[in-house]
């Protein structure tokens, strides 16, 4: 058998991440159990009833195979999950003050499971400070005042937007999923894996009383990992994936989908990982007069680049190469164009996964990060340029599922949930940016009703760039 922390030879686990395969559900972070090793369910989680149930070490040793635990019926609940508190190997699966992340899990038995990244901006501390972020939301930096490990919580399990919805009217595919929640308490877009904490820059005024670590990835393999261990997150199961987030969550979407096609192989091999970030394509390749990061005049290219040290990101490996191979440093790889081209490529270039993109081509989000206002007397002239520049690099990505509105004004349009069914207008060539007509009437809920049940995952797609999609 296999023992506890007897490293990644154990079973046919590889490094997840590494670029290798992974094994049945391997997190490459060793065993999680002794192969063969039998407790009872409820000492994996709240959520399975107290019983004489009993749950089997799986043979690679990476976590429990949970089939013969029950869940109690028409009783939809949340647990919160601290990984730092259930197994030592994630130790350093923290927030940025060094308090332990967490996530929450609802299962109801499905074969589906959304694996759903919080969002809520980011900052390092030096060229992005995050005095404003801290002022603003605390919870953003710390678990300090947070549930406990393993409290059970009946409210805000049934609900969501969009594809987190609990309504099966509204939301025929997805309403019955397994959902998990990152929650988002590292500021990095979920890339970090620091060791040591780093202090904000000298000079910087409101930034929070301590020093910084920045360890989304980190969080992000121990969110996986413990699924995997102890939830029924099993390859050897039909599972469908389905990675997605909002804003600084669809960032992690994307930034982190490449631990799941790692661990799963299986579900990577039938193109049952569908990944969906929203409101989180970043551009790399921009630079305007004062209009760079914090209203600078650095280009985008300069800031990332300077960004992956602050937070000792780790990009997937396989856009590491691709970045390489066009010329480009790591921080290409925190923009959108080559971290979803490794995704949606081909093996052994990319992971060969469903992509579906969100985002506005004016997202004022990503405009005020850059000091762009409505209130600039040039501001219509710098967002035509950011919206070009946006469509190129998302036509550049390979992206063949896309829904990229070019919206400025009022209401502000961030995230795309709470449009999930808001038609799209009529196709005019005039309205289009990227040369591919769409159905009017179509909504963000038809398209991914569409790509979800793709028969032809590597070869067909819908893209639907329309200019002023919604209207006020």
């Amino acid at each position: 058998g296999c023992g506890r922390g007897c490293g990644v030879a154990c079973g046919s686990g590889g490094a997840s991440g590494s670029g290798g395969s992974g094994g049945s559900g391997g997190s490459g972070m060793g065993c999680a159990c002794v192969a063969g090793e039998r407790v009872a369910c409820s000492s994996l989680s709240g959520l399975y009833e107290a019983g004489s149930a009993q749950a089997t070490c799986r043979t690679d040793c990476s976590g429990f195979d949970v089939s013969s635990c029950t869940l109690p019926r028409g009783k939809l609940q949340r647990e919160f999950v601290y990984p730092a508190r259930r197994d030592p190997r994630w130790a350093s699966a923290r927030c940025n003050d060094g308090t332990p992340f967490w996530f929450t899990v609802t299962l109801t038995g499905s074969r589906r499971w959304i694996i759903n990244f919080e969002g809520g901006g980011a900052c390092d501390g030096d060229g992005i400070p995050c005095g404003p972020r801290w002022a603003k939301a605390q919870a953003l930096f710390s678990s300090k005042n947070d549930p406990a490990d393993g409290t059970i919580n009946n409210q805000g399990a049934v609900g969501g937007q969009g594809i987190l919805s609990r309504n099966q009217a509204d939301n025929p595919d997805f309403y019955d999923a397994n959902v998990v929640v990152g929650n988002y308490c590292s500021s990095d877009l979920w890339t970090g894996e620091a060791e040591r904490a780093v202090p904000a820059r000298v000079g910087l005024s409101g930034e929070p009383p301590f020093d910084l670590y920045f360890n989304g990835r980190t969080n992000a393999r121990a969110m996986m990992d413990l699924l995997i261990a102890r939830y029924g997150l099993d390859d050897a199961r039909d599972l469908d994936l389905i990675v997605t987030g909002s804003s600084a969550g669809g960032n992690g979407a994307r930034n982190n989908a490449d631990l799941y096609a790692e661990a799963f192989p299986r579900a990577r091999a039938d193109h049952r990982i569908w990944v969906i970030p929203i409101a989180g394509f970043q551009i790399y390749d921009w630079q305007y007069p004062g209009a760079g990061v914090m209203g600078s005049d650095q280009s985008d290219q300069a800031s990332w680049e300077q960004i992956i040290p602050r937070w000792t990101a780790r990009p997937n490996p396989r856009c590491l190469a691709l970045a390489s191979g066009a010329g480009l440093g790591a921080g290409a790889c925190l923009a959108g164009q080559y971290a979803s081209a490794s995704l949606v490529r081909a093996e052994p270039e990319g992971y060969g996964l469903r992509l579906f993109d969100g985002t506005n081509r004016s997202d004022p989000v990503y405009l005020a990060y850059h000091n762009v206002a409505p209130a600039l007397p040039n501001y219509n002239t710098i967002v035509d340029a950011w919206q070009t520049r946006v469509t190129a690099e998302m036509r550049a990505s390979g992206v063949r599922w896309l829904l990229a509105p070019a919206h400025r004004g009022q209401p502000n349009l961030h995230g795309l949930w709470p449009l999930w069914d808001t038609p799209l207008p009529a196709y005019r060539a005039a309205d289009d940016a990227c040369a591919s007509p769409w159905t009017a009437g179509t909504t963000l809920r038809d398209m991914i009703t569409a790509f979800y049940h793709d028969d032809s995952p590597t070869t067909s797609g819908s893209i639907a760039c329309p200019n002023g999609w919604p209207t006020p």
